[in-house]
């Protein structure tokens, strides 16, 4: 997670649409649906 905890972990991008997953952790949307 970068310092201002905005880029996605999975893409490395600046999060779109973010996701809380049931794990507390956050991703784009388009990544989760990927996986």
């Amino acid at each position: 997670v970068n310092a201002a905890g905005d880029l996605c972990a999975i893409c490395q991008e600046k999060m779109h649409a973010p996701i809380l997953l049931r794990c507390k952790h956050i991703f784009c949307e388009d990544c989760v649906s990927e996986w």
